[in-house]
C-alpha cells in the first residue's frame, strides 16, 4: 500500500486492455581496479570463480554494454576490469558468497533484461534474477493534454490519484511506480502543483479541489513547502501502443517479485 494507492479512484471503462508486461532482469557489479590481478585474487578470496577473461570476440576493448550481454550468457554476476576495459568474469560458488558480496564495495551495479533461457550452471551460482514490468513515468505541466495525446495513441485510463507531499520529496516516485504496479499500468502522467496547505481540501468524490489551491498559489517554492501531485494511470490497448511508448517516452524497470535462485 503506497500513498497513491489509498487515493486511487478508479474509472470506469469497459475496454480490454494489455496488462504490464513482465521481464526477468539479472543484476550484474562492477568493480574497476588498476591492478585487475590484485582484484580478482581479492573477489576468489571470497569464494568466487573466475569463468572468463575475454568476451569472446578479438576486438580489442569493449563497453559497458557488451560486458553486461557476456556476463549474463555466461553466468556471471561480477565483472572486473581496468582503464584499457579488458575484463574478467567472476561468479560466486555459493549462495552465502553472494550474499556476502551484496555488501562489500564495488564500483557499481546495473540491471538488464535476459532475453531467452535464464541462464544456469552446475559449478557457480547464476547472478541475481527477479520479474519486473516497465513503468513510463512522466512528468508533465499539461495533465489533461497529454492523456489526451496518449489515448489518441492506443491508451486508457484506468484511474487517477492525488497526494500532498513535501517540496523536494523524490520517494513519492518510487510510490508511483508501485501504484503503478499495483492497478496494473505501465503508463503514468504525473504533474506537480506548489499549495498552500490551508487551500488544500478533498471534494465529495475524494479528489483534492485543484481550483481553490491554483486560486490562491503560494508566493514562493520552498523546501519545506507543500505541493499536490497529480497522477493519472493508463494501459495500452494494443502492442503497437506498448512499443510506440516504450520508442517515445523514458521507462525504468519496477520490480514485482523477487525470483530465489
Amino acid at each position: 500500500m503506497t500513498v497513491y494507492s489509498e487515493h486511487y479512484i478508479p474509472v470506469k471503462n469497459e475496454a480490454p486492455f494489455l496488462l504490464p508486461q513482465i521481464s526477468k532482469l539479472a543484476e550484474i557489479w562492477f568493480d574497476i581496479a588498476d591492478d585487475v590481478s590484485s582484484a580478482v585474487r581479492k573477489w576468489e578470496e571470497m569464494d568466487f570463480i573466475r569463468l572468463s577473461s575475454t568476451d569472446g570476440t578479438n576486438e580489442g576493448p569493449q563497453d559497458q554494454t557488451k560486458f553486461i550481454d557476456h556476463a549474463i550468457a555466461i553466468g556471471a554476476s561480477l565483472v572486473v576490469y581496468n582503464k584499457r576495459r579488458v575484463p574478467v568474469y567472476l561468479a560466486p560458488l555459493s549462495l552465502s558468497a553472494r550474499q556476502q558480496a551484496e555488501l562489500f564495495p564495488k564500483c557499481g551495479s546495473c540491471t538488464a533484461v535476459i532475453h531467452g533461457a535464464v541462464p544456469t550452471a552446475a559449478t557457480h551460482i547464476a547472478p541475481r534474477i527477479f520479474d519486473a514490468s516497465l513503468v513510463h513515468l512522466v512528468h508533465t505541466t499539461d495533465l489533461s493534454g497529454d492523456v489526451s495525446a496518449w489515448k489518441e495513441k492506443g491508451f486508457i485510463p484506468l484511474g487517477t490519484a492525488d497526494i500532498v507531499a513535501k517540496n523536494g520529496d523524490q520517494g513519492v516516485t518510487l510510490h508511483l511506480k508501485s501504484a503503478a504496479i499495483s492497478a496494473d499500468a505501465s503508463l503514468v502522467f504525473f504533474q506537480i502543483t506548489p499549495a498552500k496547505l490551508r487551500t488544500i481540501r478533498r471534494d465529495l468524490n475524494g479528489r483534492i479541489d485543484m481550483g481553490a489551491v491554483r486560486a490562491d498559489p503560494p508566493a514562493g517554492i520552498h523546501a519545506s513547502g507543500s505541493t499536490v501531485m497529480q497522477a493519472v494511470f493508463l494501459a495500452p490497448i494494443s502492442s503497437q501502443a506498448r512499443e510506440t511508448a516504450k520508442s517515445e517516452l523514458p521507462g525504468s524497470y519496477v520490480p514485482v517479485e523477487l525470483k530465489p535462485n
